[in-house]
């Protein structure tokens, strides 16, 4: 009887430690099957040098990277922070986020997007899948623009933009104000700074939810004379300029337009 009481207990001390620790174990995968996917990562060295090299390509700014992450959703996919450096002093006196105390560089407001196409080369490309995206923190601030002079508006909506070729487009229903920026013709040439023309690389202002010319840049007595510059870069830009109504108005820089726009 002794013998066998004690080989109860003995069950009974086995059963009780395996149940204790069955949920346990239970409770340690369940938290294994809810953890969160690895965020970006920084990379290779052979990806740092390749997405480098494929972003620098083509920019006519000088251009500073200063992070790169890779996507671990999607690999094909990586972010590049870089800032440029800015040759008017106007950009570093108009009080912007972006602008570097010194003055000297310019911080993009959000990071390029890069994919990687066949083989080792990277391309620039205007967006990415939603998920990866979110890997990446691809987050788009707003734009902001001031509008001063005969008409007044602040422009704070992310710019509708083509992409490819620079341009742009942001329109404020409170003001009715729609601001166009465009690369007509083979001016596009790339991230960079343009003149602000009457021709080529234009600015305008339009009224009317955009169907109605307002403004414009350039100089009505030579279509070829900038009223102000304009930086253009894939998924967004800045823009000091004077503006004037078209022909046969004559109210020179009746407008002035500053600040800096984000595609979104």
């Amino acid at each position: 009887m002794i013998g066998r009481v004690h080989g109860v207990r003995r069950m009974r001390r086995i059963f009780t430690r395996r149940s204790t620790f069955v949920p346990v174990l239970a409770v340690a995968l369940a938290g294994l099957a809810v953890a969160p996917a690895q965020a970006a990562r920084a990379p290779t060295k052979s990806e740092k040098k390749a997405i480098t090299q494929s972003f620098l390509e083509g920019r006519d700014v000088e251009t500073t990277v200063r992070k790169i992450r890779v996507s671990t959703v999607n690999p094909r996919f990586a972010s590049v922070s870089y800032s440029i450096a800015i040759e008017d002093p106007i950009v570093s006196r108009a009080g912007l986020p972006g602008a570097a105390r010194g003055g000297s560089e310019y911080s993009a407001p959000t990071p390029a997007i890069e994919k990687k196409a066949k083989g080792k080369k990277w391309k620039t490309v205007p967006k990415a899948p939603k998920e990866v995206k979110k890997d990446l923190k691809l987050k788009s601030p707003k734009s902001n623009i001031q509008v001063s002079g005969e008409r007044s508006a602040f422009l704070s909506r992310r710019a509708s933009c083509s992409g490819g070729d620079g341009g742009a487009g942001i329109y404020d229903p409170g003001s009715d104000t729609y601001l166009s920026i465009q690369f007509n013709g083979n001016s596009w040439s790339g991230p960079g700074w343009y003149g602000a023309y009457a021709v080529r690389s234009v600015a305008a202002i339009y009224g009317s939810q955009g169907q109605v010319l307002l403004y414009e840049s350039g100089r009505s007595n030579d279509a070829f004379a900038a009223s102000g510059r304009i930086y253009a870069d894939y998924g967004w830009g800045l823009i000091f300029t004077d503006m004037s109504p078209p022909p046969p108005e004559n109210r020179p820089d009746s407008v002035q337009v500053n600040g800096e726009w984000v595609c979104g």
